[in-house]
């Protein structure tokens, strides 16, 4: 996976735009599987710090040892994977997001919001914070519209949760003046912003 993680990173860098584009695009619909499978890892930990805890509540005399060892072995072994997953991950995001949301580009750009805007809704634990909202916020006064439209959508998608629009208070505060200018008729295919 390292292998392919460093290919497509370095593709991405490409001055040839055709490359740039078609490794942008497969690195960030692999951050996107990353991300689902990051999800997955870290119910099951969870579930398994559950079940640890349940097991390790009862009485010293209902407490089964091999239970107890085999859930947490269990739990460290998902905790090195989801670190695993997240180094990953992070490389993606260093390696081709963050260079590749401002390309010359717009539609390699336009990809990577709405990626983003994917992986914000997925794994809102991870992603809906204040480093990673705030290329949202920052691509929201890009020159196209096809740009300006994803970060919308993606935002759309945030804001029909009242859980997840509570957690955007500060983005919301910092960029509401970004968004409200294209809540009007320059972008009709996109409908008014805010909880549902």
């Amino acid at each position: 996976m390292d292998t392919l993680i460093s290919l497509l990173t370095g593709l991405s860098d490409s001055q040839v735009r055709a490359f740039r584009h078609t490794s942008t695009l497969a690195a960030m619909k692999l951050m996107t599987a990353l991300v689902r499978v990051a999800l997955s890892v870290s119910l099951h930990k969870d579930n398994s710090q559950r079940q640890y805890e349940a097991e390790r509540s009862k009485g010293p005399s209902r407490r089964a040892t091999d239970k107890l060892e085999a859930l947490l072995e269990k739990h460290r072994e998902l905790q090195e994977q989801q670190e695993e997953i997240e180094n990953m991950m992070n490389a993606i995001f260093k390696g081709v997001f963050v260079h590749r949301y401002r390309d010359l580009v717009p539609e390699i750009r336009a990809i990577c919001i709405e990626e983003m805007g994917n992986w914000m809704q997925s794994y809102s634990a991870s992603f809906l914070t204040d480093s990673y909202l705030k290329y949202i916020g920052w691509t929201l006064h890009d020159k196209q519209r096809e740009v300006r439209l994803k970060c919308l959508k993606a935002l759309q998608g945030l804001y029909r949760s009242r859980e997840l629009a509570a957690r955007m208070e500060l983005f919301t505060s910092r960029f509401k003046v970004s968004v409200l200018p294209w809540d009007t008729p320059l972008l009709p295919a996109c409908p008014p912003l805010g909880p549902a």
